[in-house]
């Protein structure tokens, strides 16, 4: 920072705004309509689906959060008030991954991180869908659904970030 923009009491947040604005950095990572919309989503469609399980739970009678998983809320009364959010946590999740790769840090990533890391943040998407889909007592639900979840969502976040 400029002693002149002591001097009118700029801060670095304000000058560096400035430059972005002046190279036309700011144009290139701007996001699109239709990016804000599904990061959007993806931010709601977790929230959303954590009411309606944890609301589910507590009307579920013999239902404990502590003991019992959240899968078992899939099978037995009411399963589509599970298995409907989840599989649309799932898809909007997906969504969300493939606006990544579309998204303004593709010049900085290249094209083919920005795939690897879309490819890795489907991953919880895909294993959210697949374990709605197929029961608690199913092997695809434990086999691909569960491990597409819980290893894919580590793996997708430590990379991504």
């Amino acid at each position: 920072m400029s002693p002149a923009d002591l001097k009118n009491g700029r801060t670095n947040r304000e000058s560096n705004r400035r430059t972005l604005i002046q190279s036309g950095a700011a144009e290139r990572l701007a996001l699109s309509p239709w990016q804000k919309w599904t990061s959007c989503a993806a931010i709601a469609a977790p929230i959303l689906f954590f009411v309606v399980f944890t609301v589910d739970g507590l009307l579920r009678p013999g239902y404990s959060a502590i003991r019992d998983p959240v899968s078992n809320l899939g099978v037995g009364i009411r399963p589509w008030l599970l298995n409907g959010p989840m599989i649309g946590l799932g898809v909007l999740l997906v969504v969300c991954a493939l606006s990544f790769v579309r998204g303004p840090w593709r010049a900085t990533l290249g094209p083919a991180w920005s795939w690897i890391c879309g490819a890795l943040l489907c991953a919880p998407g895909v294993g959210y869908a697949v374990a709605a889909v197929y029961p608690l007592s199913s092997p695809i639900h434990w086999e691909i659904g569960a491990p597409l979840v819980f290893i894919g969502s580590f793996v997708a976040f430590l990379t991504v970030a």
